[in-house]
């Protein structure tokens, strides 16, 4: 199955482009040979971040093409959707195709199209609608594998490029039906500390003053810190290397940059020009060029939407191999590995285990405002927990947004919204400043709604997109409209003497051109109403926790000895270098580093 996801594209392809093959043009078995108006039509559906224009053709009794007019979807990430559900559809005959599990929301939005099209050429939409059949259930089968990785994503595809490299046959499962989990959908910036492209530009930067920075940051949590101080620096030593793995490996990354700043230490995409381009998906560059040096390898096999159900051992207590559920429902057993790495991503999408490890972020909260990967569900923790792993019982989230509506966090209001310069808790106190880190404002939401309820988000007459945006969703409850500070107070259950006292000092600050507050540095007045009150939420991109490692990263069990023949890499161990405030560029950094270290170990 070596370049499986580029073979099936090119074959959905091939046949929309040979639709006039009798194959292509006969519909279902068992479905009435539909009808329709000959001609070409255009619809439109709301996809993940923009309009989705699609453009279908028909003859008398089939659909001959499907294209993609017009999209404003982030840029690759989407890209399976709009490639595949069109050829899909022309292929089946069909408006029941599977969505890309990646990205359903684009998905879904281009099947709504060509649903519109049907409609305009008079065609019978519920009766292309019908489930398609079933494929046959294949026998159950067992495979032989030197090494066998457990998830698709950067971790994962590094441990795969360490492994390939050692001359050891690897297999790997991904549940989704293409890879990437959340580095696809990340920015792809790089810590790297005393790389050559630093040196280029002039700088220069010691593991030991990175590290501080590290440190520092983390400083900012207000629980004990579980992070180990010994393998923070390991990781640091090591990113420079880690950056040159990648790019030997043909992973593009071109001159550091600042993220705004002097401080050159991330490394990102060569296809994503700068930090501030468009496309927030430069991660999925690395995941594209790691499959495509890959899919050369005779040593490399991939299942796609076949998920890792089980861990198998033997007598003796080593983990000797997987149990994996295929696409049609048989089982595919890996036997005698010498042994496993589970990359599996974290749990922020699971609603039990981030009621468990995360027990005061709101359970509602888990899927209705996502930015992390669909298949983060902590499938890897649960299988090592039931063989004695040991997990980091005190676990976080990586707060990636503060937003207001559900779906995805870079939608138009939730975008909007974080132009407000003023967030209250329901006491009607100033919360934090909107130039703290990501993690730091994390802490203060979870206080407040702990404490108070609730988050507000603070708007006046002078945003006016946010203003217009939220006027659209006034609901009395979720957005709170007022003439007056005061009786926006009222109506939301703020003190209105707090929260008046509150805007006014932020305003005299403003006046005087500095926060001595919390040294905010984006200022503008609270100005002139009509006012808005948005309850916010954290949209977040990952979770911090899971499982212990040790150095090698060897899974260890509840007694602090490594579980033989079970390696760990990614986002699943992460809880050794993160306490409450996660570091910018390093999920991508600990993604290759721990991959690569438990990719060659595991080769041993």
């Amino acid at each position: 199955m070596i370049g499986t996801q580029l073979k099936k594209a090119a074959a959905l392809l091939t046949a929309a482009a040979l639709f006039c093959a009798l194959a292509a043009c006969m519909a279902p078995k068992g479905r009435v040979t539909p009808s329709f108006k000959p001609g070409v039509y255009q619809g439109r559906a709301n996809g993940n971040s923009s309009e989705i224009v699609v453009e279908t053709e028909f003859t008398n009794d089939a659909i001959r093409r499907v294209t993609i007019v017009s999209e404003g979807e982030t840029l690759r990430v989407a890209q399976p959707a709009l490639e595949r559900i069109p050829a899909a559809i022309v292929e089946t005959q069909s408006l029941a195709v599977d969505a890309i599990s990646t990205c359903t929301v684009t998905s879904y939005a281009v099947i709504a199209a060509v649903e519109d099209c049907v409609r305009q050429a008079g065609g019978d939409v519920a009766g292309l609608s019908t489930p398609l059949p079933a494929a046959p259930k294949k026998g159950d089968t067992v495979i032989q594998a030197d090494v066998v990785i457990a998830g698709a994503g950067l971790a994962g595809l590094s441990a795969a490029l360490a492994a390939v490299d050692s001359g050891k046959t690897v297999v790997m499962f991904e549940k989704n039906d293409v890879a990437g989990g959340s580095s696809a959908l990340s920015g792809g910036f790089i810590t790297g500390i005393g790389t050559g492209m630093q040196r280029e530009v002039g700088y220069i930067e010691s593991v030991d003053s990175y590290l501080k920075f590290w440190l520092d940051s983390a400083g900012a949590s207000e629980r004990r810190s579980q992070a180990d101080t010994s393998a923070i620096r390991s990781l640091i030593e090591r990113s420079a290397s880690d950056v040159y793995f990648l790019i030997d490996h043909g992973v593009g990354l071109h001159e550091p940059n600042g993220m705004g700043g002097p401080e050159l230490r991330w490394h990102h995409s060569d296809w994503r020009k700068g930090w501030q381009a468009s496309s927030p998906a430069g991660g999925v560059d690395h995941i594209v060029r790691s499959l495509q040096y890959l899919s050369q390898k005779p040593n490399f096999t991939i299942y796609y939407t076949t998920p890792v159900t089980g861990l198998v051992t033997n007598s003796q207590g080593r983990v000797t191999g997987v149990t994996a559920k295929a696409e049609d429902g048989s089982t595919i057993t890996v036997q005698n590995a010498r042994n496993v790495i589970l990359a599996t991503g974290g749990f922020a999408r699971s609603e039990e285990l981030m009621k468990r490890f995360c027990p005061s972020f709101p359970t509602e909260w888990v899927n209705a405002y996502p930015a992390t990967a669909v298949g983060l569900t902590g499938d890897g923790i649960i299988m090592a927990e039931k063989i004695g792993a040991a997990v980091y019982e005190e676990g976080w989230w990586i707060d990636l947004a503060f937003v207001a509506a559900p779906g995805f966090y870079r939608a138009p209001f939730n975008n909007s919204i974080r132009s407000a310069n003023f967030i209250a808790d329901g006491n009607g106190e100033r919360l934090y400043s909107t130039s703290d880190p990501n993690g730091v404002r994390s802490i203060r939401v979870d206080r407040s709604i702990r404490e108070t309820g609730v988050v507000w988000a603070i708007v006046d007459s002078s945003l006016r997109e946010a203003s217009a945006l939220a006027e659209e969703r006034v609901d009395g409850k979720n957005v709170v409209k007022a003439d007056t500070l005061a009786e926006l107070a009222q109506k939301t259950g703020m003190n209105p003497a707090t929260f008046t006292a509150a805007v006014e000092r932020y305003n005299s600050m403003v006046r005087n051109g500095r926060d001595t507050d919390m040294g905010q540095t984006r200022l503008t007045a609270v100005g002139s109403g009509p006012y808005y009150a948005v309850s916010g939420k954290i949209s977040t991109m990952g979770s911090i926790g899971g499982l212990k490692t040790n150095e090698d990263c060897q899974v260890l069990n509840t007694n602090g000895q490594p579980i033989p023949g079970l390696f760990a890499a990614g986002e699943i161990l992460n809880g050794k270098y993160f306490n409450q405030v996660y570091v910018s560029g390093c999920a991508q950094l600990i993604c290759v580093d721990t991959g690569r270290t438990a990719g060659t170990n595991a080769s041993r």
